[in-house]
């Protein structure tokens, strides 16, 4: 359709605009052709595992020597500055369509997506919402939910940084089961049963959130039986942190 290639004229100009402009609009077409194959081929074979076809192998050999081919006849630029320049590409273009997923369905769970571009536009939401250290630390990640104003609140600059381009769904999802939480519809018994069936997975995933705590506000003061201002676990007071990523690891192919 029109629409689908528009996208992908998109896409492509935000790769391209990530290669190096010494190489000539011909040569730039031909390796983001190439480098999507070879990207393509390499998830082949790991999809593959132990059972790769030596057909899969030789082609991603013929397609590693064709860019080669192309860089050796540009001077100053080496293949891993396209790939480096092409893989930045890409994840900028991954992030776009997250961001998009997440403001066209954030609305039917009464949340608004608020995507901060760069350093100015960081400074300026913490001054206007008065953001506490707290906040201030999860807005230095690449997303949060920020409870008091109903947003997901991504930090562009740092999604790329960390590769984190998936952030908008993550942020997302918990949105959408944190208000199951409040509503009493993801029990206890549900997030023991995910961390007795996938706790060696999890546990990796979840490293970072260990011994993390904050102060519990009223919601999860009432929630967690403890009074309000008290310091309570991050784990414990955000059960969903293990059924989103429990959804990751699955989509990761990791369970």
């Amino acid at each position: 359709s029109l629409e689908n290639k528009v996208a992908v004229a998109q896409q492509r100009a935000t790769i391209d605009k990530n290669l190096d402009p010494s190489i000539s609009k011909e040569k730039r077409n031909k390796l983001i052709d190439l480098e999507f194959k070879r990207l393509n081929l390499k998830q082949d074979i790991k999809k593959q595992g132990e059972n790769k076809l030596i057909d899969t192998s030789k082609k991603l050999k013929d397609v590693e020597s064709q860019i080669n081919d192309i860089i050796e006849g540009v001077e100053g630029v080496t293949v891993e500055d396209v790939r480096k320049g092409i893989e930045e590409g890409v994840k900028q273009v991954v992030l776009k369509q997250d961001v998009a997923f997440a403001k066209k369905y954030a609305r039917f769970y009464d949340l608004e997506v608020n995507e901060l571009k760069d350093q100015a536009a960081i400074d300026k939401y913490i001054k206007d919402n008065k953001l506490s250290q707290t906040d201030i630390d999860d807005l230095n990640t690449a997303g949060y939910v920020n409870e008091k104003t109903g947003e997901i609140v991504i930090n562009r600059q740092k999604a790329l940084e960390l590769n984190n381009v998936t952030v908008g769904n993550h942020e997302l999802l918990h949105g959408i089961l944190r208000k199951a939480v409040r509503q009493g519809k993801i029990s206890q018994d549900l997030i023991n049963d995910i961390k007795n069936k996938y706790g060696e997975v999890l546990s990796k995933r979840l490293k970072n959130y260990e011994g993390k705590t904050f102060k519990a506000n009223k919601e999860i003061a009432k929630r967690l039986g403890v009074e309000e201002g008290s310091e309570v676990s991050y784990l414990k007071a955000n059960p969903d942190e293990y059924i989103t990523q429990l959804s990751e690891a699955i989509q990761a192919k990791e369970i």
